[in-house]
């Protein structure tokens, strides 16, 4: 599955770029206790989540993996969610891969009068069964469906 989360604190975030919608930072590290470094690279954060990426953060913090055909990076990460340490929870709804299928659907209609357009449509009807079969998969890895993040506490405040 595209969606995973990585426990730790942002040790160092790369240089960002504002966008419409949020932030496409070019990489952002993330330590476990254990020492490890994880270096999750072209990172879209929304607005809502924006504000618990910075050094020093520690919590849970969750990513979606997104592919966009006809980017000169196809490969993104969106950061949707953090569970910050101290009791503080933001989840972001805004998809990306919602924007990825947007985007493909009109290259795809554009392209049609080429003849290439099918290529695209293709891929957005590949991206629309995927995101069906997994909807919720995000807001449930977020809030613990499944054993994986851990209920919201009673006592968190919690940001959508």
């Amino acid at each position: 599955m595209s969606i995973f989360r990585l426990k730790g604190t942002i040790t160092a975030i790369g240089a960002g770029t504002m966008t419409e919608g949020g932030t496409k930072h070019d990489w952002i590290e993330i330590t476990p206790d254990g020492g490890r470094v994880y270096g999750v690279t072209r990172v879209w954060v929304g607005a809502n989540a924006a504000r618990g990426v910075c050094p020093g953060v520690r919590g849970e913090f969750f990513l979606d993996r997104v592919f966009v055909l006809g980017a000169p990076t196809r490969i993104w990460k969106q950061l949707y969610g953090i569970r910050i340490d101290g009791g503080q929870a933001v989840y972001d709804r805004t998809s990306l891969r919602a924007a990825a299928i947007a985007l493909h659907i009109k290259l795809g209609v554009i392209f049609l009068v080429v003849g290439i357009g099918a290529l695209w449509l293709t891929f957005a009807a590949l991206q629309l069964t995927k995101a069906a079969i997994t909807i919720g998969a995000r807001r449930r890895a977020f809030l613990g469906g499944q054993g994986s993040a851990g209920k919201v506490r009673e006592r968190e405040a919690v940001r959508i």
